[in-house]
């Protein structure tokens, strides 16, 4: 009789059987430095005693169990292995998602920041040509209401002569520059109201005056005869007028079209990962145009723009890396120097170089600036996170920057995106 005891309590049955068996071998089952169990043969007859053979198959068949337990348990641990190395694999994944949407939100977090920066010039930006159109508006209606009807009558009274001369007057009025600074207008004035003293017209402050607003820098002598006639001048200078007033609404609209159309294209956020195939010159216009308000307080931009291909980038990204360099370029001018903006193709890449004259960073801290919270700006007017932002939009693009910069001369980026 052979029997496998796995338990080792039951080791002690056998104690019931010594006297029964004439012959028994035991041999323990051993894993992991301990003992599971064991094998039994016995034998009653008193003449057929276990010899070498029986425990040479006890060996055997105690090695194949332990052998046999070794897999399960190398199964078992294999499996849990796996459990853990699975849950360590979604732990990483959940991390590093949570890292792209933290990176994410911090790269839009920042271009709120630096929109939100740029609200208030924007929106003096837009009411500028808004108060230009509600003025013009209300000087054509102005004119209409009250005026048309009488400049019509006006006219139809005046001799065909003075008629001719009249609109003649009024043509070529439309086809001078009729925008001036006050010293131009007033060196105009007195060069009219001269001309007119040496005729002796009368009322010739008045009529050199209404002539400089209409844009007439001289005057034609063939125009002496109405020039007698401050009514016919003055309404020459109401139908300029209006003209003027409808170039000026159409100045006006075009310039905040191009606002809410730079700010539009500022704003969007591009959820797709592809790149799209730009001209870059746009997006570096469009910043220019939201950051009008702060230009055109002292800054000159110098544009060396080059024809240079479309490439295939992310846009909003870029116009990141525009904002954030040009920003920190009309703080180093304080907003008085100037801004060149250079654009052209070198070897495989489109390069865009943004230079200012401004006061430099010193060589101490040159390595530190694209570093995450690292900001040369007060407290509450920098986060530390636009450079470095800069940064990885450009090793996303698979591109470079460098920078060179000299104290009291101004600092240099120099950004390389492959073609």
């Amino acid at each position: 009789m052979i029997r496998l005891i796995i338990n080792l309590n039951k080791i002690s049955v056998l104690n019931r059987y010594e006297k029964k068996y004439n012959s028994i071998i035991s041999i323990p089952i051993n894993f992991k430095n301990g003992i599971i169990g064991c094998f039994v043969c016995a034998r009653e007859n008193k003449k057929d005693q276990l010899n070498e053979n029986d425990l040479n198959v006890l060996i055997i068949s105690k090695n194949q169990i332990q052998i046999a337990y070794e897999k399960i348990e190398l199964q078992i641990l294999q499996k849990k292995q796996n459990i853990i190395l699975k849950q360590q694999k979604d732990d990483l994944t959940r991390t590093l998602e949570d890292l792209k949407e933290t990176q994410s939100a911090l790269i839009q977090s920042e271009k709120m920041a630096s929109l939100g920066q740029l609200i208030a010039g924007i929106a003096h930006e837009v009411n500028t040509p808004i108060g230009v159109i509600k003025a013009s508006s209300d000087s054509i209606s102005d004119l209409i209401n009250n005026d048309f009807v009488k400049i019509v009558g006006f006219i139809n009274n005046l001799s065909e002569n003075n008629k001719k001369l009249f609109f003649e007057l009024i043509e070529i009025s439309f086809s001078l520059k009729n925008i001036f600074n006050t010293m131009e207008l007033r060196r105009n004035k007195k060069s009219t109201r001269e001309y007119l003293d040496k005729k002796l017209i009368k009322n010739s402050d008045i009529i050199s005056g209404l002539l400089s607003e209409m844009g007439f820098v001289t005057v034609d002598e063939k125009f002496d005869d109405l020039f007698t006639n401050l009514e016919i001048i003055n309404n020459c200078y109401k139908i300029t007028t209006l003209k003027k007033s409808i170039e000026n609404i159409n100045d006006a609209t075009g310039k905040v079209s191009k606002i809410v159309y730079a700010l539009k294209s500022y704003s969007h956020f591009q959820s797709s990962d592809k790149k799209i195939q730009v001209d870059i010159r746009i997006g570096i216009e469009n910043v220019l145009t939201l950051y009008n308000n702060l230009i055109k307080q002292g800054v000159e931009v110098i544009r060396n723009f080059e024809n240079v291909p479309e490439i295939f980038v992310f846009p909003d990204d870029l116009n990141q890396v525009w904002t954030n360099i040009i920003q920190n370029a009309i703080y180093a001018m304080k907003n008085r120097g100037i801004l060149t903006i250079s654009i052209f193709k070198e070897n495989e890449f489109v390069v865009v170089s943004i230079k200012d004259n401004g006061s430099g960073i010193p060589d101490e801290i040159k390595e530190k600036i694209f570093s995450a919270f690292f900001t040369t700006k007060p407290q509450g007017e920098g986060s530390g996170l636009g450079l470095h932002i800069v940064k990885k939009i450009i090793d996303k693009h698979n591109g470079m920057i460098k920078l060179s910069s000299n104290i009291d001369e101004g600092t240099e980026f120099k950004i390389f995106l492959p073609i």
